[in-house]
């Protein structure tokens, strides 16, 4: 079992270069993202399952550039600042490089 929450904002570039052109398919991303995963048995008791739901859970947050590719996918070249992990996680922060995918 996992759950899994994220808050992304898309901005255009402070510094607009090339507006009207290439320039517009470069977005600046800001984002916080927190889940956990392992074994998850909700027992109807609505304190004891936050409760169990929010222990060691992960969080992080980063900023980053986006490029749109033909309105069905994304570029995304990230600064990722783990805040909190779990034991045994093996945490990287720094430079990440993305690829997403729109199937909507």
């Amino acid at each position: 079992n996992f759950w899994a929450s994220g808050l992304h904002l898309y901005g255009p570039l402070p510094f607009r270069p090339g507006q009207g052109g290439y320039g517009d398919l470069f977005k600046t991303h800001l984002f916080m993202t927190a889940g956990n995963v392992g074994s998850v048995w909700l027992s109807g008791d609505m304190q004891r399952d936050l409760d169990m739901l929010t222990q060691d859970f992960r969080l992080s947050y980063g900023l980053g550039l986006a490029v749109a590719l033909g309105g069905i996918a994304r570029i995304e070249l990230n600064y990722c600042i783990p805040v909190k992990a779990s034991r045994g996680d093996k945490v990287n922060p720094g430079l990440q490089f993305g690829v997403g995918l729109n199937f909507l």
